[in-house]
């Protein structure tokens, strides 16, 4: 059963939830985020230290305190780590977490200590790793385990660059070095998108006990470590019985990882391709309808073509993030090949392989691969922007003739409409007096007799213009107060406000 989500984003959105356009789009619903709060750096507990590391360490003083500060505010919270350890090692036959560390003094090339990551609320970054507190204080003290690894190790997103730090040792005999990154998690939007947990890498080789540990830590499910298990369980069942995997570089699980990582990028990045060339044909099939292209299969263009926008950025993002983690195992590659280069006469390491040469020819040549392919398909991934760029324009010009479109249509009706208001305006001029004459006469006020030839005036009339004037003017005043309605509000307004003194008894202005 897979881990529950884990929190890895900085504004503490739960992984597996979506990106908020999607929401908006997609219908999917997603938890409200929580304030960003400061990540305390440790330092202020470094008075109370107790690692025995930071007495041996070789690094510069104030430099290594800070370092095991930052880690002891990390161990002080038990919610980040595990009650009892779980793990896989792949060395020997070592079956327990206490056999493994002991065999890390002896075992000339162990590859890979396995830690997965589940949801944990208490802890600093809302995940908790399988390994007990116990143990990575073990590591930390006993086997050098930079401290500067802890939180990726703990599930911080590190969007910072890979770390390489080198320990030498007098004359560079002891000589160690630390590399560790974090992974970027090459994704796209989709029907199942769920936010993964960070893939994080450490490796530690030191060349006086020619000795070589990794550690990995990541979301159980995760599709890199599971191609790594399968291909270090592969390596066991095809060497010597009761053996597993060894490694014949220290840097062979980073390259073999990069490697697997760039595989699995090709499948994102095809389905990537996929969606985008579907939306092209689309827009293209829009452009080539007679009279107005339809209005909701725009909406739905627009929409589509929003989402490629995020997915074709956070590819290019992911694409350089994985450069610059190759061209950090470049400059660690270097730093190991000195290393090799001044011990060359030791049995000891040049018994590391059968065939360094070979292999460190191969290591190279995978390095270079895997490198020229991202910048390849980087440079694919900003022609892929660059054209649905393109299609995004000519939506919102299709968009925009459509709007044109509609507005000289109603610029044409209203034109009609008023053609039609002059003939009822004039109709009224024409026939409005005779009408007016036809009501008085007819209202009684005047009789006319035919014999005489003369009209007479009856003697109510003035109650006809008692009647009729009063009205007409309460007529006109009504509508003239309900055109002047918002001037004679403002007016009462400040006639209110003057007259309590300057004082509002508006709502926000005493707020």
């Amino acid at each position: 059963m897979g881990a529950p989500p884990v929190d890895t984003s900085l504004t503490g959105y739960v992984s597996g939830s979506v990106d908020k356009q999607d929401e908006i789009y997609r219908n999917r619903k997603r938890p409200a985020p929580k304030p960003i709060q400061r990540e305390d750096s440790g330092y202020d507990s470094a008075g109370n230290l107790g690692f025995k590391s930071f007495s041996t360490s070789s690094s510069a003083p104030l430099i290594g305190l800070a370092n095991t500060a930052s880690a002891a505010k990390l161990l002080n919270n038990d919610s980040n780590f595990a009650g009892k350890t779980d793990f896989d090692c792949y060395i020997g036959d070592g079956s327990s977490i206490s056999e493994y560390l002991v065999h890390l003094n002896s075992h000339a090339r162990a590859p890979s200590l396995f830690s997965t990551l589940s949801f944990e609320e208490q802890a600093t970054y809302r995940a908790k790793s399988s390994f007990s507190k116990e143990v990575v204080q073990t590591l930390i003290d006993d086997h050098d385990l930079n401290a500067l690894f802890l939180p990726d190790l703990l599930g911080r997103p590190n969007y910072w660059s890979a770390e390489l730090y080198s320990n030498c040792g007098a004359q560079m005999t002891g000589q160690s070095i630390d590399f560790f990154c974090q992974q970027p998690r090459i994704e796209i939007h989709g029907p199942k998108f769920v936010q993964r947990s960070p893939l994080s890498i450490y490796m530690r080789f030191d060349a006086a006990k020619n000795t070589t540990y990794y550690i990995i830590s990541s979301s159980e499910t995760d599709e890199c470590v599971v191609d790594l298990r399968n291909l270090l369980n592969a390596a066991s069942d095809a060497g010597t019985p009761g053996s597993h995997a060894l490694l014949h570089h220290p840097l062979e699980i980073h390259i073999l990882l990069s490697k697997i990582l760039f595989d699995v990028s090709k499948n994102y990045v095809n389905l990537f391709r996929q969606s985008m060339f579907q939306q092209l044909r689309a827009v293209d099939g829009l452009s080539l309808q007679e009279g107005q292209a339809d209005r909701r299969g725009l909406t739905e263009v627009t929409i589509e073509l929003q989402i490629i926008s995020k997915d074709v950025n956070k590819l290019i993002s992911d694409v350089d993030i994985a450069l610059r983690n190759l061209a950090k195992t470049q400059e660690a590659f270097a730093r190991i090949d000195d290393i090799l280069a001044l011990s060359c006469s030791s049995s000891k390491l040049a018994s590391s392989s059968s065939n360094p040469s070979n292999l460190r020819q191969q290591l190279i040549d995978t390095l270079t691969y895997v490198e020229s392919s991202m910048d390849k398909q980087k440079m694919w991934l900003y022609n892929y922007r660059d054209r649905k760029d393109i299609a995004m324009s000519l939506v919102f010009n299709l968009v925009t003739q459509q709007d044109a479109a509609n507005n000289i249509g109603i610029a044409k009706g209203m034109k009609r409409d008023s053609s039609s208001m002059h003939g009822i305006a004039l109709l009224t001029m024409v026939f409005l007096p005779g009408t007016f004459t036809a009501t008085i006469l007819g209202a009684g006020v005047f009789s006319a007799l035919a014999q005489n030839r003369e009209v007479r005036v009856s003697g109510l009339w003035w109650f006809w213009a008692a009647i009729t004037f009063p009205l007409t003017g309460i007529v006109l005043i009504i509508y003239l107060l309900f055109c002047w309605r918002k001037e004679l509000q403002a007016r009462w307004a400040q006639f209110t406000i003057e007259k309590n003194g300057g004082k509002s008894n508006d709502i926000e202005a005493k707020g």
